[in-house]
């Protein structure tokens, strides 16, 4: 199979997709999008997918398309969230992609690739796309190294996600200010050795969104060496297709309970087991072969 991979020019941590595709014997063709410049493979009759990695890079992908619509296309939708669909076309700050070119750009997908329900019901209620050509593609988790002498119990609460302008934004912070709780938030210039030993030190860690379409693959790195793990029982809360009954969950609408819920947790330190395999599954390899499969349907 001959694919043409539309996406930026940073997103190398993709690359071990494309590597395991084309161990196998296929070819991958990175269509790049990068800063000012593309560097882009013409579609032709020879390629036998097109597909869209990201929402950034729909301009490209709906010209590769038009320039041959016979090939069949997928588009990865890793998530359209409700705040950023009431803000889109009201200033570029907010939220900075075309949805109006989006939302015909899914509609011409032969398949739209989702990470989890939340995206497919987003699809549905903003996009119209039925729910049988939306199709979950589980992503990967980056499988950071941490030596497990180094997991320990420094007594704070870690947020690892990004502020988003969503309808539970403050919540984390005033919950814990409100206990007397130590805590920290995401901070984007942590480096990776930082990072590492956040997630390590860790009591546990919070995704206080009603809606997020992984919940977070931080959430994963700190579950596979032991941390808890609280997010909400939202239907748009897509943590639950990821680790379901191994987290605590708590009322999406339910400030309290929130509160309560950290609380709980706080005063009954623990750690989690998992059945074997359950790490294994959120490598890239799993997520390779679940595209693949997608690819070939489209032929």
């Amino acid at each position: 199979m001959k694919i043409n991979w539309v996406t930026y020019t940073d997103a190398s941590w993709m690359d071990p997709l494309i590597q395991y595709l084309e161990d196998l014997g296929h070819t991958v063709i990175k269509n790049q999008l990068g800063h000012g410049r593309n560097e882009v493979q013409r579609l032709d009759e020879s390629f036998d997918v097109l597909f869209g990695a990201t929402i950034g890079v729909q301009r490209l992908t709906r010209a590769l398309h038009d320039d041959c619509p016979n090939v069949p296309m997928v588009n990865y939708n890793w998530d359209v969230y409700e705040w950023a669909y009431k803000n889109h076309g009201h200033g570029t700050t907010i939220f900075p992609y075309d949805l109006n070119l989006y939302e015909k750009l899914l509609q011409d997908s032969k398949f739209v690739a989702c990470p989890s329900w939340s995206v497919v019901y987003r699809n549905e209620e903003f996009f119209d796309i039925p729910r049988e050509k939306s199709v979950i593609v589980k992503s990967f988790a980056r499988q950071i190294s941490i030596d497990p002498s180094r997991v320990r119990d420094d007594r704070f609460i870690y947020m690892p996600l990004r502020q988003i302008p969503d309808r539970n934004k403050g919540w984390f912070e005033k919950a814990c200010d409100e206990l007397n709780i130590p805590y920290r938030v995401s901070d984007k210039h942590l480096s990776e050795e930082e990072y590492a030993d956040t997630i390590a030190s860790c009591s546990f860690l919070v995704c206080p969104w009603y809606e997020a379409s992984t919940g977070g693959l931080s959430l994963i790195e700190g579950m596979s060496i032991g941390k808890p793990v609280l997010f909400s029982d939202s239907k748009y809360m897509g943590a639950e297709d990821y680790l379901g009954n191994y987290a605590t969950k708590f009322k999406h609408d339910d400030y309290e309970d929130f509160k309560l819920k950290i609380k709980s947790l706080w005063e009954n330190p623990s750690t989690v087991t998992f059945e074997k395999g359950f790490i294994d599954y959120y490598k890239p390899k799993r997520m390779a072969e679940d595209l693949l499969r997608l690819f070939e349907k489209c032929l």
